[in-house]
């Protein structure tokens, strides 16, 4: 079977890394794999060479199923003589939807009846639009929690979940001996609203008055120039590769991720893999990292509520107490063991021969 990968947008995600990482395993397991594209935004080196298409309908004869992550770009891969389309749900796209809507009702242009209605039957039509395809007899894959739990108890969606994973031996060969004292490593685009980062920098601005701490931040994109500005930044990367984060989350005390809606929160795993204390805001994709564990584990993580700067600043002063975080730490540590790439690779393979047991089409 000749699979095939599709993005509009090639850029630097967390997702995208994981694509790369079910390239690499598709390779192992002896399938023919391509990664079709759009437009390249990164000069990350992916498994494969990206095949730069300029309309979907080039893929049609290359491969057999056709895997997208966005709902958009599945849209355009359901086409007459298209490969099988598949839908790897990435995100939760519901929750993204109603946190972007949530966040545009605090604007004073939607302060008025007119501009709520307005905002409310946009978020209707466009929660049907979504929840179609949630309905929809297309194959879906997630390695998403809270998209698994929705598809099981609430759109009674057959699925297959393939986990996500992180590199082991890379953080495994990276000494703890060497973390920066009151080190703080923030990752995400400072540009996306549902990344939170900007509340962030609130928090380590006020931290600083008081407490030294070494603030590093990276991103898949240049620095925005209010990151400039801040003046609070010890140390700035972009475009790493997965030995160079190894290295970087090896010298760092503290992984904070803030976001509003996360589908997974891969930076938030890769903490826990390298011995870090994570502080993590409340949202269901960062509460459920402990489903795949056969054992109870306990808490491995703090939480704040990320509307709120005072709630994330005490969480980050009570993280810089490591010693009275040894256990999170520690538990954090057991749950990342059950997102192996072996696993990963039992997972994809399982969802592989159901397909061709179904057939293509």
């Amino acid at each position: 079977m000749k699979i095939g990968y599709y993005l509009s947008d090639l850029t630097l995600t967390g997702g995208t890394k994981v694509i790369n990482q079910h390239l690499q395993l598709l390779d192992e397991l002896g399938y023919q794999a391509k990664l079709f594209v759009k437009n390249i935004q990164t000069q990350y080196p992916f498994h494969k060479r990206p095949i730069i298409i300029s309309d979907t309908k080039e893929i049609a004869g290359q491969v057999d199923i056709i895997i997208s992550t966005r709902l958009r770009d599945l849209k355009s891969c359901l086409k007459p003589q298209m490969p099988s389309p598949v839908m790897f749900y990435q995100r939760h796209e519901l929750n993204d939807l109603r946190t972007y809507y949530s966040e545009k009702a605090k604007r004073a242009k939607y302060a008025s009846l007119a501009g709520r209605f307005f905002l409310k039957t946009k978020s209707k039509l466009q929660k049907i639009g979504i929840e179609k395809y949630y309905n929809s007899k297309i194959i879906a894959w997630t390695p998403c929690h809270i998209v698994a739990h929705e598809f099981t108890n609430k759109y009674n969606k057959d699925y297959d979940f393939i986990r996500n994973t992180v590199n082991h031996s890379l953080f495994d060969s990276v000494s703890s001996t060497n973390k920066v004292h009151n080190s703080i490593l923030s990752i995400g685009d400072y540009r996306l609203n549902l990344k939170n980062i900007a509340r962030v920098f609130e928090a380590i601005k006020e931290i600083k008055k008081t407490t030294p701490i070494h603030f590093i931040r990276v991103s898949p994109t240049k620095i925005h120039p209010e990151e400039i500005k801040s003046g609070i930044v010890d140390e700035y990367y972009s475009q790493l590769n997965e030995k160079e984060m190894a290295i970087l989350y090896g010298k760092t005390n503290i992984v904070v991720s803030p976001s509003l809606s996360e589908g997974f929160g891969m930076p938030a795993l890769e903490g826990m893999a390298a011995g870090c204390l994570c502080v993590l805001s409340d949202i269901p994709a960062h509460n459920m990292f402990q489903n795949l564990c056969k054992q109870t584990t306990g808490s491995y993580a703090l939480y704040f509520n990320p509307e709120s700067t005072e709630e994330l600043t005490l969480s980050l002063q009570t993280a810089l107490k490591r010693d009275k975080c040894e256990k999170l730490i520690k538990n954090g540590k057991q749950i990342s063991l059950e997102y192996t790439s072996e696993l990963q690779k039992q997972d994809l393979l399982t969802a592989l021969n159901k397909i061709e047991k179904k057939g293509y089409k």
